[in-house]
């Protein structure tokens, strides 16, 4: 048997953190109990303040050296962080990780984001998702349709497209319903009564959908019409290229 352990960890990116371990870990399926891609093997949590981040996506960078991207950005370079793990396995399938468990690493400071690492990093965890367009004209509902590609898999959209579908998910997502990020979501429902503060929720609204990676900034214009039915429009300046996508939606009647 051959034993496993943490050796060290880097931020690569304000995201990524890279692990390098003492050997080969099993890395064959990212749904196994202890397979080095499962993101459920490892926690990631930052010292200063005992956040425990969200690893949501695993990638192998060699043999013994691991990306681990986290749905929050860490803290700045000053600010130590840990990863760890107790389940991970060696490359027998068999072997539990021992000590070092865990390993510590600092922050990302602002010149670090410069670096071919890191770039590397954002290539590789590039946002996409399904694509789903609208159903059918005459369809009252945000509901999608899955589009195959001629090679018979399903077709992934990224960049604007998919920054509006983001946004509106966060639009409509009641707080709590994604268990792994609790702060998640605005809860505007079709056709259900919307907070009276607008002032208060154009802000919520601009603080939510700027946590989305790709986001540089968010402003949100809330109108409502003489039936009392509100609008809410958002102008979304993308990081990478600068772009601006808009976004409307109209949630229901305001209280």
């Amino acid at each position: 048997m051959t034993a496993i352990s943490i050796s060290s960890a880097l931020a690569i990116s304000t995201n990524t953190v890279r692990v390098t371990l003492s050997s080969e870990p099993q890395h064959q399926d990212s749904a196994a109990d202890g397979d080095a891609l499962n993101a459920g093997t490892w926690v990631v949590e930052r010292l200063d303040s005992d956040l425990e981040f969200n690893v949501i996506g695993v990638a192998q960078f060699d043999i013994t050296n691991f990306d681990l991207l986290t749905y929050e950005p860490f803290g700045p370079f000053l600010v130590s962080h840990q990863v760890s793990s107790v389940s991970l396995l060696a490359a027998d399938g068999t072997t539990v990780i021992s000590s070092p468990t865990s390993a510590t690493f600092a922050g990302v400071a602002a010149s670090a984001l410069a670096t071919p690492e890191a770039k590397a990093a954002t290539r590789r965890f590039a946002v996409r998702d399904i694509s789903n367009p609208p159903a059918p004209a005459g369809l009252d509902s945000l509901a999608g349709t899955l589009v195959i590609g001629p090679g018979g898999d399903y077709v992934n959209e990224e960049g604007p497209a998919l920054i509006r579908k983001l946004a509106i998910r966060r639009l409509i997502t009641r707080p709590g319903e994604f268990f792994w990020a609790p702060d998640y979501g605005i809860g505007l429902g079709e056709k259900e009564p919307v907070p009276a503060n607008l002032v208060a929720l154009a802000a919520e609204i601009e603080r939510q959908i700027g946590q989305e990676p790709e986001v540089e900034t968010a402003r949100a214009d809330l109108t409502e019409d003489a039936s009392g039915i509100l609008t809410v429009q958002v102008r979304i300046t993308l990081k990478k290229t600068g772009q601006q996508v808009d976004v409307s939606y109209a949630p229901g009647v305001r209280l």
